[in-house]
């Protein structure tokens, strides 16, 4: 209806003061630009549906890849980018994969409740980013377990760049609630040597590599592919 009241409006309006006379003998000209002028809402309107369709696309899009509390890529995100690190052409050498785990995180939530533990992620976040480079992915898989993939990284660097990290959480001071408290991180590091295409089995390496940390008492880096590196003093 209101479209059909344009089309009247728009037509009356071109074809002049005196639509009574003019309408009664309407010549296929007329019909054609008053049906035209008619329809420019409706063009206007589907032109406007398309794009805040694309862009509410684009949003959802993002936010299937984003996780919500901390804000960097999620379980998701973190598989399509890794698969696309590891694709042909993508990368030049080996990508390092890195599994941190906040320590002792269950005392924290006990002592300062879920609000108190989501803003200790927040800050373990900060750190993490404050030491990788532009290139590199940082994302939560879920609780306080986080990956890094660092792309053209050797065994060597990506160790190192796990003690940086480590270094980094344990001497920065949190305040929760009026408290300072200090957290640390125990660091599982593999690699993914070039040619390889299983994100899987090099993720079920660096999970070995943080239990390993975890069982020879946290706040450490640990790697499941060289013992001589792991066993390396810090950096």
């Amino acid at each position: 209806m209101a479209i059909a009241l344009l089309a009247w409006r728009n037509g009356m309006l071109w074809l002049g003061s005196d639509p009574p006379d003019r309408i009664g003998t309407p010549s296929a000209t007329n019909v054609f630009y008053v049906l035209l002028a008619g329809m420019q809402p409706l063009f206007a309107s589907l032109g406007f549906l398309l794009l805040y369709n694309e862009t509410l696309q684009r949003e959802l899009h993002t936010l299937a890849r984003v996780d919500p509390l901390t804000g960097v890529a999620n379980r998701l995100a973190l598989g399509e980018a890794a698969e696309r690190l590891l694709g042909a052409g993508m990368w030049r050498g080996s990508l390092g994969v890195l599994l941190l785990d906040a320590d002792h995180f269950k005392s924290v939530n006990d002592r300062y409740g879920h609000e108190g533990g989501d803003r200790v992620l927040l800050e373990l976040v900060t750190c993490i980013r404050r030491i990788l480079r532009a290139d590199d992915v940082v994302g939560r898989i879920g609780g306080e377990e986080f990956v890094v993939l660092s792309p053209g990284t050797g065994l060597r660097a990506a160790f190192a760049l796990g003690e940086r990290i480590r270094a980094v959480v344990e001497r920065t001071p949190l305040q929760i609630d009026g408290e300072t408290m200090r957290l640390t991180v125990s660091v599982g590091v593999a690699v993914a040597a070039p040619g390889e295409r299983d994100v899987a089995a090099v993720l079920k390496r660096a999970d070995a590599a943080l239990y390993a940390a975890k069982r020879a008492g946290r706040n450490r880096v640990m790697s499941a592919d060289d013992a001589d590196v792991a066993e390396a003093p810090a950096v």
